[in-house]
């Protein structure tokens, strides 16, 4: 606290780092503050305000002072107090609605009141909530609480609505079924009420999925196998009413990849909903006049509407970037094995989010909306193209194969990688080449296994079970806005990390 420079020298040191977020407090000068504010570059400036003196009070001119210095150079503001009385977090919550109707611009805004009185705020606040776990030996702070507790607190104030979130999937596709118990040990991990459960979906009967998804409280879904989006619009009456008649909102990476795996809700602000109690019907449309449902009218509350999404690219994403920084694919090339352009394209889209250089394809023909989005594409039609991307230089050589195939076909795997992984290395940076393997691990394979191809070429391999996890993951995220670690989901399914 006596040399201010220092902290400024530690801070930015941070920021050239790449520290994600960054505690700058309030009694710093302000031009150091100012200075980190404007140099932070990719990195987060929150304002840390600490009163730990039992006297502070957020009815005073003193917070809104406080507040309104910190906006000033903040990404997020955050105030933290110690409390004596229970009252106390509803005066907090009196000066969190005051400040975003006096600031509507401010950044977004943490505020916490330490100590078991004030475990009430923790519950509460939406941004940036320090939490602790049950395994960690003790709490990082007085009265933290784990996000499970947080969110049992929820939904006992009512604030954390129980949801049905479905699992849709067809008879060919049983073997996934077991996924199911994930998601529950998942949400108790959480301690979330929601409700999970599978469902079957009959083939090319897409309109079955209605009588799940329609319902007031439903909470999501995960589809697999994935449905074209196109289709699901063109068979299903109440996807294409929905939104007026435009249809449900589609994500980037839905349209472009053309499939979907997994159905959000997205809910508004409740103050356009009808006055009428949730157990109550705000509108009977989709029941006729004898009382009987009618196909294609929705009954979602007046405020929710539902967003189609792709999560499998996250996943093969997330298994690229496990071990290696995003930066270690940009501008490298990639090879790519499937046997159709939908199967390859979660993948191709997941290769042109990390940027890189020139794929290179196998088996298939890229479908028109990657080819135009993205970068370059050649095939390996003939042993001269194949043989042309083995001679370029180690830095342009394929760096990171994904096969697609399935295990009947291991054999052609394991010689493209024997045919790129003879030096064994990524290049001058002496980082090893990735092979990540989709096949499903339960197939009969012809050839051996390419993963231990792989590991005996000098790639770092990866296989299905990764990518299933991590897709877990990140449809977790997308359907209950919580992240569970990709350790546990791997543990509950019975796999060890390694």
């Amino acid at each position: 606290m006596e040399n201010p420079e220092l902290y400024y020298e530690y801070l930015y040191r941070a920021i050239q780092w790449g520290v994600e977020y960054i505690d700058v407090e309030l009694w710093l000068p302000e031009d150091i503050r100012q200075r980190l504010f404007q140099r932070r570059g990719n990195s987060r400036i929150m304002s840390a305000f600490h009163d730990f003196s039992g006297t502070f009070r957020w009815p005073s001119t003193h917070a809104q002072q406080v507040y309104a210095e910190s906006r000033k150079y903040a990404d997020i503001i955050k105030m933290i107090t110690i409390i004596n009385d229970h009252h106390e977090n509803f005066e907090l919550e009196y000066f969190r609605s005051k400040m975003r109707a006096e600031y509507p611009d401010s950044p977004p805004f943490s505020g916490v009141n330490m100590g078991e009185t004030g475990q009430f705020s923790r519950t509460l606040n939406r941004v940036f909530t320090p939490i602790t776990h049950p395994l960690l030996p003790i709490v990082a702070a007085p009265g933290q609480m784990s996000a499970s507790e947080i969110n049992a607190a929820l939904a006992l104030l009512g604030q954390l609505p129980k949801k049905t979130i479905w699992g849709i999937t067809s008879p060919s596709f049983r073997s996934w079924v077991p996924q199911a118990p994930f998601y529950e040990k998942c949400f108790n991990e959480l301690g979330l009420p929601h409700h999970f459960a599978v469902v079957e979906r009959q083939p090319n009967n897409i309109t079955s999925m209605e009588a799940w998804c329609n319902q007031k409280n439903f909470g999501g879904a995960y589809l697999s196998p994935p449905i074209s989006w196109t289709s699901l619009l063109k068979h299903s009456p109440f996807f294409a009413s929905l939104n007026q008649g435009k249809g449900p909102e589609l994500t980037e990476a839905a349209r472009v990849i053309g499939t979907v795996d997994t159905i959000v809700v997205k809910t508004g602000s409740s103050s356009s909903a009808s006055s009428a109690p949730p157990s109550i019907p705000s509108s009977p449309r989709n029941y006729d006049a004898f009382n009987n449902y009618t196909p294609g009218a929705s009954i979602l509350p007046a405020n929710t509407s539902l967003v189609l999404d792709n999560a499998s690219w996250r996943g093969i994403l997330s298994a690229l970037t496990r071990d290696l920084a995003p930066s270690a694919y940009f501008g490298r090339s990639a090879v790519v094995l499937a046997s159709s352009g939908d199967d390859a394209a979660s993948v191709m889209f997941a290769l042109r989010a990390l940027r890189i250089g020139k794929i290179y394809t196998v088996g298939f023909r890229t479908p028109s909306a990657l080819a135009r989005e993205g970068p370059a594409i050649e095939p390996f039609n003939s042993l001269e193209s194949l043989q042309r991307a083995r001679m370029v230089g180690d830095d342009a050589a394929p760096f990171v194969i994904v096969s697609a195939l399935g295990p009947e076909k291991s054999n052609l795997v394991g010689m493209l990688i024997r045919v790129f992984g003879a030096n064994g290395r990524g290049g001058s940076n002496n980082t090893r080449k990735v092979f990540l393997d989709l096949a499903d691990t339960a197939g009969i394979r012809k050839g051996g296994d390419p993963s231990i191809v792989a590991e005996q070429s000098g790639f770092s391999a990866y296989g299905s079970a990764d990518t299933a996890a991590f897709t877990t993951v990140e449809t977790l995220r997308l359907l209950v806005g919580q992240n569970v670690p990709y350790s546990f989901v791997r543990l509950a399914s019975g796999r060890s990390l390694f």
